[in-house]
């Protein structure tokens, strides 16, 4: 079976993502963060319960325009 990687960065799909993990007993999570200091924050995580389906929810972009990382809305 081909890996998936679904990205999600809606309010919505966030919620379909916790229908989804309340079937599996054992899941792994990952963030990713601006750094490793207590000012940093977490601009994503991803959550896995099956060997060949993830899940990356995106909480903070980059906008080229700005230059700046910004948290998307939700």
């Amino acid at each position: 079976m081909q890996p998936q990687l679904i990205i999600l960065s809606t309010p919505e799909s966030i919620k379909e993502l916790r229908e989804y993990i309340k079937d599996f007993d054992i899941l792994t999570l990952d963030t990713e963060t601006t750094g490793t200091s207590i000012q940093d924050s977490i601009i994503g995580y991803s959550i896995c319960a099956e060997e060949s389906k993830a899940y990356y929810v995106i909480l903070s972009a980059w906008n080229k325009e700005t230059q700046t990382l910004d948290k998307l809305p939700g």
